[in-house]
């Protein structure tokens, strides 16, 4: 586990990382499925250390701890509910030192130097300008994902702002900590036979250098500035619609 550390602290910095960054990291640990679970425990303890190694005091990270629970027709509640993005996300979203963007579909967990800027007022829709994928656009954060491509949440935030003729924004009714509430998720038309296809962004992103990778055994981290990633979302559906999507 050392070993690992001093190599994905090492992996950070090479991937551009740095001192007082806002970092967003999706996450799969499936190349140590087989770990138990106190391994894995470690494994978590060493990757936040190592962000904060680099980032610093001022820096500042944040991963998703989306539930869909409203969406999905189930009460929402911000330490109960469960989350869906794996193991890491958890682990961060139970620390004590995390506040959360407390959105009863797509939440956050953010720990550093930002985190009440990002977490408070979370907006009824989950992809508005003021939400908090918007936040960290306006903040030029950056994606750092681990063992996944240069695919994010903030496609959806970027076609949302593109208009995109497969997706809409669509109420839900439901409860939030028993509270009666309406919230908006921008989602696909079911009526359209559209499927997401993330290959000609990842493929447009790698063309331009713009995700930059580190392998550190079976293992790999990589990251991309957010303005790049909205440079290549609003540049290519501008030429081709379907961009994003197999239709």
């Amino acid at each position: 586990m050392k070993i690992f550390k001093k190599k994905f602290t090492e992996g950070l910095k090479k991937i551009g990382i740095k001192n007082g960054d806002l970092v967003f990291c999706h996450s799969s640990l499936f190349p140590f499925k087989k770990n138990s679970k106190k391994k894995l425990l470690q494994l978590c303890e060493n990757i936040l250390k190592s962000f904060f190694e680099v980032i610093g005091s001022n820096g500042t990270l944040v991963v998703p701890t989306f539930t869909y629970s409203v969406s999905n027709n189930k009460p929402y509640f911000k330490n109960k509910s469960k989350q869906i993005c794996g193991y890491f996300s958890e682990y961060i979203r139970k620390k004590k030192k995390s506040l959360i963007y407390n959105d009863p579909n797509v939440s956050v967990a953010v720990i550093g130097n930002l985190k009440k800027k990002l977490t408070k007022n979370p907006t009824i829709n989950s992809y508005a300008k003021n939400s908090f994928f918007g936040r960290f656009v306006k903040l030029n954060g950056i994606i750092c994902n681990i063992n996944l491509d240069a695919a994010s949440t903030f496609i959806h935030y970027f076609e949302r702002k593109c208009k995109v003729n497969y997706r809409y924004d669509k109420k839900f009714y439901g409860l939030k900590e028993n509270k009666k509430i309406t919230c908006v998720l921008y989602v696909r038309k079911l009526k359209k036979k559209y499927e997401v296809n993330f290959k000609k962004f990842n493929k447009e992103v790698f063309k331009k250098k713009y995700y930059k990778t580190f392998s550190i055994g079976e293992s790999y981290v990589g990251a991309i500035n957010i303005k790049n990633v909205e440079n290549i979302v609003t540049q290519n559906l501008k030429k081709d619609k379907n961009f994003l999507v197999n239709g």
